[in-house]
């Protein structure tokens, strides 16, 4: 189980600025939209395996959730190997067997965990903890599948060993998560 924290920046109008959020986490929430035939986007939002999404307060939907996805085999490979740090990179080999046509390959560069004080806005005052907070991403076409490299610039400053990369191979027709892997930084 990986647990993937995209902050959407639709909140920034309210008087402050999430430090994690970015207009492309928004557009994949969109995407989501699309493919799970909803009616709008909404924060807190959980989706699970690209294919069952609730509030995220609905911890009984969500261990629910987890434990069906748990019993599934995977219906793809996906290793990522030879993983380097190096000029401020991050680099990675892949290899992607077995997934539908059109399928895309994302990995994630994660931190593992913050705290933000909060200046401004409607939590003005409070200080909110975030775990496993996608701070940049890449996203590649592989078709049914494919070998090759990859690389993400690392956020300078953080304390070494709070940072990894999380793989997963996406369904582009559906968006069901097919395969997923995890890879500590050197």
């Amino acid at each position: 189980m990986y647990i993937l924290a995209f902050h959407v920046d639709y909140w920034n109008r309210m008087g402050w600025k999430d430090a994690f959020s970015d207009a492309r986490y928004t557009q994949r929430q969109q995407q989501y939209q699309s493919w799970l035939n909803l009616q709008s986007v909404y924060t807190p939002q959980i989706v699970v395996n690209g294919s069952k999404e609730f509030v995220g307060s609905q911890e009984s939907t969500l261990r629910s959730a987890i434990h069906s996805g748990l019993g599934q085999m995977p219906a793809a490979q996906l290793s990522i190997s030879d993983v380097r740090l190096d000029q401020g990179k991050v680099s990675w080999h892949y290899l992607v067997q077995n997934a539908v046509a059109k399928s895309s390959l994302i990995v994630a560069l994660v931190q593992r965990s913050a705290t933000t004080d909060v200046k401004a806005g409607e939590n003005t005052g409070q200080t909110l903890s975030h775990v496993q907070i996608v701070r940049n991403f890449s996203n590649t076409d592989i078709g049914a599948g494919a070998t090759g490299t990859g690389s993400l610039p690392v956020q300078q400053g953080l304390p070494a060993g709070d940072q990894e990369l999380i793989a997963f191979v996406q369904n582009g027709d559906t968006g069901q998560i097919v395969a997923a892997t995890r890879a500590s930084l050197p």
